[in-house]
């Protein structure tokens, strides 16, 4: 079941039950346990003892208090790797399975996006021959508000049932107060998220490159860092050579571009709570519409025209690399020019990469001087890209002339058409439920 980017309700509740066997902390809090996205349940279960579907399953809720609590700021912050494959330390601070203490824990994956934080549940495979089988399969997201109070309220009520039951367990309360402190602390609350956002534990990451980060935020931007970040930890060469390719490349060769930025894309609006597809997609309307562009897709020459530079300089130029994983483009002080460095080394992906560029700059803070376009799935980075798509591949277009055939000639023709690429097109359609989902991924 997909509940996709619509915001759910989150919570963990806990009845607790009398257990003699296990170490004390574990039977001090032993628990039927529930948690729930609104009406998605991922602890619903069917086991061999009682033969029944229940929506709660036993287990010690300390080891999951104690998982949320080591793991608070990467689960915050962290989102999925940009590479595609989570490395062992990540899965171990996103995965609830990590909670350990020989309990079988369900399938549930936390990945943030900034403002909200994914969960995706997965039903226990069929041939696991475990004796409790979980049995939901959704993905949904929690506003990250929702997501605090819960794991807040969870640990808090897990504290106080050990409080009860003499006290033990206190490396949890101690855990959970330093984490308290650090949240509440303006300074120290930065330096976490960073180092959450480089997919390291409290106190993993080198201080030089913490420190480095952090007066780079001065000159890029903090938000603009915040999505640099989660990028650089996926280098090949590592983060500190990646650090100084970044400052090359903010600081060296580009292709400068005027953009012009009409009142009514500063006025345009969308409510709050809106994911951050819709909101891509309305923003591209609005500029479409602004800039008084054809709804049928933009040609080279239309897009070097709306930003006023040479038709080559969107050519792939074998003899510039930036050698960074993301594409780049910093603001000029006058607020109407941007150096575009391209990550990008074809055609379509440099049309793509110029046009998140743009949605950046429509809605990056003022503070950002730096606008990056990563592979990460953070919530500014999906509007971009729904932005990007939208603009050079309008949906009512390209379905218009796919006429009803979608065989993988006609996506290579469409993407030739609209100067994008072939996974733009089947995203496109796949997003606007013309085409199942599982087509995207072939």
């Amino acid at each position: 079941m997909e509940r996709g980017d619509m915001p759910v309700g989150f919570s963990i509740d806990a009845q607790w039950q009398a257990c003699q066997h296990g170490l004390a902390e574990d039977r001090a809090t032993a628990a039927k346990l529930r948690i729930a996205f609104d009406e998605l349940v991922a602890t619903r279960v069917e086991s061999d003892w009682s033969r029944e579907v229940q929506d709660r399953v036993h287990v010690s809720a300390y080891p999951l208090a104690m998982w949320f609590a080591a793991n608070w700021w990467r689960l915050r912050w962290e989102p999925y790797p940009a590479t595609g494959v989570p490395s062992p330390s990540w899965r171990m601070a996103h995965e609830v399975a990590a909670a350990g203490h020989g309990f079988l824990w369900p399938r549930l994956i936390f990945a943030s996006d900034g403002p909200t934080v994914e969960a995706v549940c997965h039903a226990s495979r069929p041939n696991s021959g475990e004796p409790v089988r979980y049995l939901s399969d959704f993905r949904c997201a929690v506003p990250a508000t929702s997501f605090e109070a819960a794991v807040d309220d969870f640990v808090a009520d897990v504290i106080a049932q050990l409080e009860t039951r003499g006290g033990v367990g206190q490396d949890l309360s101690t855990l959970w107060e330093e984490v308290k402190a650090e949240r509440e602390d303006p300074v120290e609350s930065v330096r976490r998220r960073l180092e959450a956002r480089l997919g390291c534990d409290p106190d993993e990451a080198p201080e030089e490159i913490l420190a480095h980060l952090l007066e780079l935020s001065g000159e890029a931007g903090e938000s603009a860092l915040d999505e640099i970040a989660p990028a650089l930890s996926g280098s090949a060469t590592g983060i500190e050579d990646a650090i100084r390719k970044t400052v090359v490349a903010a600081h060296g060769k580009g292709v400068r571009v005027a953009v012009d930025l009409p009142s009514a894309l500063h006025q345009h609006s969308v409510p709050d709570g809106t994911p951050p597809w819709d909101r891509g997609r309305s923003l591209a309307g609005a500029a479409r519409k602004a800039w008084r562009l054809p709804s049928d897709g933009i040609s080279d020459e239309e897009l070097a025209r709306l930003l006023d530079a040479p038709k080559k300089a969107f050519l792939p130029d074998s003899a510039h690399n930036p050698g960074i994983p993301f594409g780049l483009a910093v603001r000029e002080d006058d607020g109407a020019h941007l150096k575009l460095v391209f990550g990008k080394r074809n055609a379509p992906g440099i049309r793509f990469e110029a046009a998140r560029f743009l949605a950046d700059h429509l809605t990056a803070p003022k503070s950002d001087a730096w606008l990056p376009a990563t592979r990460t799935k953070t919530v500014r980075q999906k509007m971009q890209r729904a932005f990007a798509a939208e603009l050079l591949c309008p949906i009512d277009a390209l379905d218009s002339f796919m006429n009803g055939d979608y065989s993988d000639d006609r996506m290579e023709e469409a993407a030739d058409h609209f100067g994008v690429s072939v996974l733009t097109a089947k995203s496109q359609l796949a997003n606007h439920d013309l085409i199942p989902p599982e087509i995207v991924r072939v």
